[in-house]
C-alpha cells in the first residue's frame, strides 16, 4: 500500500476509539491544524481513523499526545481530497509554526454578546459556552465555534428559543412526560417505589444546558433527579419542526 506523511496537532480530547458499523475497532484522531501535501498549514479540522485491535487501542490512545506536532503516516487520499485513514504514527515533529497556529486555535478569544453575556471557547468540544437564565434555571448555553456562519446561526437560534421560553418549556416538558413517564412507571420503578404523577416527574427534572448544533438543531439537557438512575435526559428539536426526539443518554 502506498503511504504518505502529514504533520498535524491533535485537538484536546481529539484522541478516541470505538467500533464502526462493522465489528472492527478504530482509533480516531481529530487534528486541530495540519500541513497538507504542499506544506501549507490548514486551519480546518481533520479526522483520521485507523483500524486497530481492541487490545492495542488503549496503548495507541496513551502514546499519542495532544498539543504537539505529530508526523503521521496516512494512506494517500484521492486527488483534491484530504486524507482520512491513518496507517501509523512516526514521531513528534519539530514545527514551531504549526504549534503556534494550533495554540491560537485552542485559545480563541471570548465573544461578548449583549443578550447572553460572555461566551468562552472550549477547544476540547469546539464550542462557545455562556451561563444564562432560562426561567428560574441557571443554564449553560453552547453554540458552534465555526467562524462566521456557525456562530451567527447559533446565536440566531438561541435568541429565538429564549424569546419564546414559555412556549418551549411547555413543549419540552409535555413531550418528556408523554414519552418518558410511562417508561419510568413501567420499567424503572425501584422496589417499593410508587408510580410518579406527571407533576412529580416533571418537577424532578432540572434543566442544565441548551446546546445549538451546526445546522440549527438544538438539544435541551436535563438532570434526571435520579429518576433513571442518573442518566441524562435530552430533548432534541429545531425551530421549524419543534421537539422531534426525547431520550436518555449516558
Amino acid at each position: 500500500m502506498r503511504r504518505a506523511t502529514i504533520i498535524g496537532v491533535a485537538n484536546p480530547g481529539g484522541i478516541g476509539g470505538g467500533r464502526g458499523p462493522d465489528p472492527q475497532w478504530y482509533l480516531t484522531l481529530s487534528l486541530l491544524a495540519w500541513r497538507d501535501g504542499t506544506g501549507r498549514i490548514r486551519r480546518d479540522s481533520l479526522r483520521l481513523q485507523m483500524p486497530v485491535d481492541h487490545d492495542a487501542l488503549q496503548d495507541w490512545m496513551q502514546r499519542l499526545p495532544t498539543g504537539v506536532p505529530l508526523r503521521i503516516e496516512v494512506a494517500p487520499p484521492e486527488p483534491g481530497e484530504p486524507p482520512s485513514r491513518m496507517t501509523g504514527f512516526i514521531a513528534e515533529a519539530d514545527d514551531p509554526e504549526l504549534a503556534r497556529v494550533a495554540e491560537e486555535l485552542c485559545n480563541l478569544p471570548p465573544i461578548a454578546d449583549p443578550e447572553f453575556g460572555q461566551f468562552t471557547y472550549d477547544a476540547r468540544l469546539k464550542w462557545y459556552a455562556a451561563r444564562c437564565r432560562w426561567s428560574s434555571c441557571d443554564v449553560e448555553l453552547t453554540i458552534p465555534a465555526e467562524a462566521g456562519g456557525g456562530i451567527r446561526e447559533g446565536l440566531a437560534v438561541a435568541r429565538a428559543l429564549f424569546a419564546a421560553q414559555e412556549r418551549w418549556t411547555r413543549e419540552v416538558r409535555s413531550r418528556l412526560v408523554a414519552e418518558l413517564l410511562p417508561l419510568k412507571n413501567d420499567v424503572w420503578l425501584e422496589e417499593g417505589e410508587a408510580p410518579l404523577t406527571a407533576d412529580q416527574f416533571s418537577d424532578r427534572l432540572t434543566l442544565e444546558s441548551i446546546s445549538v448544533d451546526e445546522g440549527g438543531d438544538f438539544t435541551f439537557w436535563f438532570d434526571d433527579g435520579d429518576i433513571f438512575w442518573r442518566h441524562a435526559v435530552e430533548a432534541r428539536g429545531s425551530l421549524e419542526e419543534g421537539i422531534t426526539e426525547v431520550t436518555l443518554a449516558g
